[in-house]
């Protein structure tokens, strides 16, 4: 019989956990350390050791030791920048109310999807170049925007009286530079509200 391969620790638990306790002990500790393991999984990626960063900080690597070994609610908000900062990124915070529904967080998206287009079409300012690579930009993102709404329409269930999806999305070129996107929704947005739940 073959062995059951598991995506992490957490999925292997659910089947072998010797108690419900232990398990819920063990998710609560990985819930602490959250922040943590994103740092180091970044410090790993960038191929940087604990010295490498302790060096860029100016400090000790046992302390860049202590700080990975540590939980997030431990660490100062100022390790965590300049921590951040040595692997090349910065930091944002996104406060969000935690009852936030699917459709209310896509929607949050979409309009900083909007915003940061808005400030690459400013950007471009009267420079015809820029306006050029910016207009093949809005192509791109659009198109790959529908594909990705069409991968998630594609996972819903059919619906059950004609086994028809929900929605329907066709991409399909109707020049050479020109895309025809063709949409069949039987839900409308009010429906769709109607069908979340918090």
């Amino acid at each position: 019989m073959a062995k059951k391969k598991y995506l992490s620790v957490s999925d292997m638990l659910a089947d072998n956990a010797p108690t419900e306790e232990f398990r819920e002990e063990f998710e609560t500790q990985v819930a602490k350390r959250r922040v943590i393991k994103h740092l180091i999984a970044m410090r790993t990626v960038k191929g940087m050791s604990q010295k490498d960063i302790a060096d860029q900080v100016k400090c000790s690597q046992s302390r860049i030791s202590k700080l990975e070994h540590g939980l997030d609610d431990d660490m100062r908000l100022g390790d965590l920048r300049v921590y951040a900062h040595s692997l090349g990124f910065s930091i944002g915070f996104l406060f969000s109310d935690r009852k936030i529904t699917a459709v209310e967080e896509v929607k949050h998206h979409a309009f900083c999807i909007k915003r940061l287009m808005d400030r690459l079409a400013h950007l471009a300012g009267r420079d015809e170049k820029i306006a050029q690579a910016v207009s093949a930009f809005f192509g791109e993102a659009f198109f790959n925007l529908v594909k990705m709404l069409q991968d998630s329409a594609n996972k819903l269930p059919p619906q059950p009286d004609d086994e028809s999806p929900y929605v329907r999305i066709e991409i399909a070129a109707s020049g050479p530079d020109q895309i025809a996107i063709e949409t069949d929704c039987d839900l409308m947005a009010e429906e769709l509200r109607e069908l979340v739940v918090r």
